[in-house]
């Protein structure tokens, strides 16, 4: 979900998951999302960055000129996330919309 100032996106996952296996320090989107067209449109003059509030929320800050809009579709990474005790396999490429503020 996209925030109100269109600054920010809120991924929730509804599972616990191992945060792609980054931590405070690696906050590259790039572990998490694919590298395809709306994955562009999260950068401007400067990358995204991708910051896990907790093992559900992925806190997604835009890049400064971004173009990204509600209605972009963002796709998982394959092999990036699974669930946080491990019995779950990783994640599969999966495409999402992103949904407008609430």
């Amino acid at each position: 979900t996209m925030d109100e100032l269109g600054l920010q996106l809120v991924v929730t996952f509804d599972h616990r998951t191992n945060r792609a296996g980054m931590d405070s320090e690696n906050q590259s989107c790039g572990q998490v999302f694919s590298a395809d067209a709306a994955f562009s449109k999260m950068s401007g003059i400067s990358a995204p960055k991708c910051v896990w509030a907790t093992a559900l929320t992925l806190n997604v800050f835009l890049g400064v000129g971004a173009t990204l809009v509600p209605g972009d579709k963002l796709t998982l990474k394959a092999g990036a996330v699974r669930s946080a005790n491990l019995v779950s396999p990783y994640s599969v490429s999966k495409e999402t919309s992103v949904a407008a503020p609430e």
